[in-house]
């Protein structure tokens, strides 16, 4: 690799004249010194060429791009739909939670939007994400597992377990979870879960496995200063058993409110 020689400044003008000498304040090179300025300009020239020419045989981070798949499409649906059609359970200064039936099980799908103030999403998005930071605010779960874990594809099996009441068996749950960010518009990041098998969990004896429906945050930060960050959650699961279901829909009505008042905490 060419090393510059060395520059030679060009004298600064002054204010007065010390006649044709050569390097005074007339504001003009002697011929050496042209020949050298001409010289270094060129080998500069060659030296930004070859970082150029070393910069294209490096090769480029690789872009993994998410298949906009059914999970997406059916989880954006479902929160862009219009509230109207949705009976409203509660409202809080940070949190509205609403409620619908649909066909084809008698378990009622919640969706709730929370506006986090004074947190940013990327905030948001690591205290759901991250499990080690997720089980220290997130009181739900008695035991949490992480089966299989994918980074480049951000996909992952988890295993976690629920404590019922004294009488009631406890349930447990399987899913895959995925993520997609920039969807459906940069800035959004989708999180989906629904239920699956897997060899290494499973079902256990007396313990009642319960199934996910349809379940995902969507997360948006509206603002950066101070950053406010809109989240919605969808959720419904089926939690098997003998249970009444009028009674589980009541208490899946005022679960989301709690939840992220636990997030908020955490």
């Amino acid at each position: 690799m060419a090393i510059p020689s060395k520059f030679v400044p060009k004298p600064q003008n002054s204010s007065y004249s010390l006649g044709n000498q050569e390097g005074s304040g007339s504001g003009y090179l002697s011929e050496e010194s042209k020949e050298i300025e001409v010289q270094n300009q060129e080998e500069s020239k060659d030296l930004e060429a070859q970082k150029k020419e070393e910069k294209k045989g490096e090769p480029k981070p690789e872009k993994v791009k998410r298949k906009i798949d059914e999970d997406f499409l059916d989880l954006q649906m479902t929160a862009e739909e219009d509230v109207s059609n949705w009976n409203k359970v509660c409202e809080s200064e940070e949190v509205t939670v609403y409620r619908k039936k649909t066909e084809g099980t008698p378990m009622v799908m919640i969706k709730a939007d929370a506006i986090l103030q004074g947190i940013p999403k990327d905030i948001v998005f690591k205290a759901i994400y991250d499990t080690d930071i997720r089980q220290q605010w997130d009181k739900l779960f008695h035991e949490f597992e992480v089966v299989e874990h994918d980074e480049k594809k951000m996909e992952t099996v988890l295993y976690y377990s629920i404590k019922a009441p004294f009488g009631v068996s406890n349930r447990d749950f399987l899913q895959k979870r995925k993520v997609i960010h920039d969807f459906p518009k940069e800035g959004i990041t989708y999180m989906h879960f629904k239920s699956i098998e897997h060899d290494k969990k499973p079902p256990v004896k007396k313990v009642v496995r319960a199934e996910t429906i349809i379940s995902g945050y969507i997360m948006e930060q509206v603002k950066d200063n101070p950053p406010i960050t809109k989240l919605t959650v969808i959720s419904q699961n089926d939690i098997k058993g003998l249970i009444p279901k009028y009674l589980v829909n009541m208490a899946s009505g005022k679960a989301p409110k709690q939840w992220v008042g636990n997030l908020i905490t955490g």
